[in-house]
């Protein structure tokens, strides 16, 4: 399993927030075991977005904002999980639909986006050229044959 990008107690404390609880050690222990939970499955379905979306796993490692999209897309699923009649007002932490819909995401402070067809199909081009095909146009070029 990875390591976690939010720690089980700082998920626990912004549920505990949320719920209206001021100190988390006051919340029942069935809320430690729900909150180890989303946090586990809070970071595994924001990973399968970006993956299915063609980032590369050093891309999602290096993404700023995967913790608070952890942290808050966590939340939202323990809450929703704990006290299901607050799930409506936990809805705008529901970052996963945010995610599924952006263009980008930024790692090291770059806007990056997902790594396209040509990048990882065989025989794509990605830099420079890289088929037999790309080659030969090369040369027919150079030769004067296509322009």
């Amino acid at each position: 399993m990875p390591t976690p990008w939010v720690p089980d107690a700082l998920l626990v404390a912004d549920v505990a927030r949320f719920i209206g609880v001021d100190d988390p050690a006051e919340l029942a222990e069935r809320w430690q075991v729900i909150c180890q939970r989303a946090n586990a499955l809070a970071q595994a379905e924001l990973t399968g977005v970006l993956a299915a979306k063609g980032y590369s796993a050093a891309t999602i490692a290096a993404w700023d904002f995967r913790r608070d999209y952890v942290l808050d897309y966590g939340t939202y699923l323990a809450v929703c999980k704990g006290q299901p009649d607050k799930a409506a007002e936990a809805e705008p932490l529901n970052r996963k639909k945010e995610l599924e819909a952006a263009a980008v995401i930024i790692a090291g402070g770059v806007p990056v986006g997902p790594a396209s067809p040509a990048d990882t199909d065989v025989g794509g081009i990605g830099h420079g050229t890289s088929t037999a095909k790309a080659d030969l146009e090369a040369e027919f070029c150079r030769r004067g044959i296509f322009r």
